[in-house]
């Protein structure tokens, strides 16, 4: 089951795709699993790429495999079904992901994503499964295939670099990263998609089994990450320190057990059940679920949203465009986008996606060359090795003027680092922002990784 959220702009040429099928039929509007909000349009099926469809198994077997749960509480009338077409986006493949993606395949999920860049090392092993030295997500995948073959699709890579197109089809987000640099990409990606998220972490210090879920919600009253944030929280790159204490400028590696990972995906993993079926979701907007397993204690706190939420809770408008990165250059790109838009004073930036205008070396040598943080870097012509993109140059937004005084005009996107499914958001004067997504999903396992 998918619902993205993409608008039913209309073309004005071949380069434009409508994300509409058909209209719908009065009274039939498609719906979000768990919202009483009518989702924005209808996308066809052959909008989902071909790779994501799941391995072919028996029906029956699969059908016997979740009988039992047609008589639980959260999967009561039916909402069993929905389940398993649901679609699980899970960030981070570790203490808390590879427990969740593996209960949710066993439970029935139509099928998870999860993305992660890291390797497994042998810290790893005494809390996830996997071989050293492989990519987490590949762990995972490896383990959740061995229960159910096929509802799995890994990327190793980070959230920032995945397809808008891929994330817009999940029916739920799961921040398992513990990251706390994520939480303004996650939350605008949530309220922008329309995709509930629910962001699930441990204290992580070492010092106390404490961990929590919260959900950020998409209907007009819910709270989001970012309500109780102000802007110095979000300048902050807040670590892991005792809970409560204050917060440092560093992530460190997360410090926690078995014992209390298990639990919170095993939370975090009702609240999406509740959440994709429709039964019981109002036990989840507005809600932070904390487990405190060093003094055995569950506690239940209310958020409250923000009038003055730094996110704005913005809803995106999207229109598909059909320029696949791999055959699309800079200048081909700003002719689509004029043409649909309908005039030549643009610029664009590709989100979380800013372009570098110089290279650095550890030797101390510097070279004038556009890329972004996923592009293959220039190599050193005074040392030979591989340089670094320089993220105090990076440019705001690209005009036509300003490409052609890069020389990237007729550069492919796929060789400034743009992958595949991207949105593109096109600013012009004395109008509203345009947001534009490049067609074609992410490959699974895609290696693309961050080279600064």
């Amino acid at each position: 089951m998918t619902w993205p959220c993409f608008s039913t702009a209309n073309a004005r040429d071949s380069d434009t795709k409508e994300s509409v099928a058909s209209e719908p039929s009065a009274g039939a509007a498609c719906r979000r699993p768990g919202s009483d909000v009518p989702a924005e349009s209808f996308v066809p099926e052959s909008f989902v790429p071909e790779s994501f469809g799941p391995a072919s198994v028996d029906p029956a077997l699969e059908a016997e495999q979740v009988g039992r749960l047609h008589q639980t509480v959260t999967f009561r009338d039916g909402r069993i079904e929905r389940w398993r077409e649901g679609v699980l986006g899970i960030v981070g493949a570790g203490l808390i992901g590879g427990r969740l993606a593996r209960e949710a395949v066993l439970s029935g999920i139509g099928q998870v994503r999860i993305w992660d860049p890291d390797k497994t090392e042998p810290t790893n092993r005494t809390t996830q499964y996997g071989q050293v030295g492989v990519p987490k997500v590949d762990n995972v995948r490896a383990d959740c295939d061995r229960i159910r073959l096929g509802h799995v699709l890994s990327f190793q890579t980070t959230i920032q670099h995945a397809s808008i197109e891929t994330l817009a089809q999940c029916d739920v987000l799961i921040d398992c990263s513990d990251d706390p640099r994520l939480v303004w990409t996650l939350t605008e990606l949530s309220n922008g998609l329309g995709v509930p998220l629910l962001r699930a972490a441990v204290d992580g210090s070492g010092q106390m089994e404490l961990g929590r879920v919260s959900s950020s919600g998409t209907l007009p009253d819910a709270a989001c990450q970012l309500c109780s944030f102000s802007l110095d929280d979000l300048l902050k790159h807040r670590t892991r320190k005792a809970c409560p204490g204050p917060w440092a400028t560093q992530l460190a590696p997360t410090q926690a057990g078995g014992a209390i990972g298990g639990a919170i995906a095993s939370i975090a993993l009702l609240q999406a059940q509740r959440l994709v079926t429709g039964n019981d979701t109002l036990l989840v907007p507005n809600t932070e679920v904390l487990l405190d397993l060093t003094n055995m204690r569950l506690i239940h706190l209310k958020l409250e949203r923000s009038v003055e939420c730094l996110s704005g809770h913005r809803r995106w408008t999207l229109t598909r465009l059909n320029a696949p990165v791999e055959q699309t250059s800079v200048s081909e790109l700003m002719a689509i986008i004029e043409r649909d838009v309908g005039t030549p004073d643009l610029a664009i930036s590709f989100y979380q996606h800013p372009l570098s205008l110089q290279a650095f070396c550890s030797c101390g040598a510097t070279l004038d060359a556009p890329g972004t943080p996923w592009a293959e870097p220039p190599v050193c012509g005074a040392c030979g090795t591989a340089m670094e993109w320089l993220q105090e140059t990076e440019l705001g937004s690209l005009s036509a003027a300003r490409a052609a005084e890069l020389n990237i005009l007729h550069v492919g996107l796929d060789r400034l680092g743009i992958p595949a499914g991207a949105m593109v958001v096109v600013c012009m004067p004395n109008r509203p922002d345009r947001r534009f997504v490049l067609s074609g999903g992410e490959s699974s396992s895609n290696p693309g990784v961050p080279r600064v």
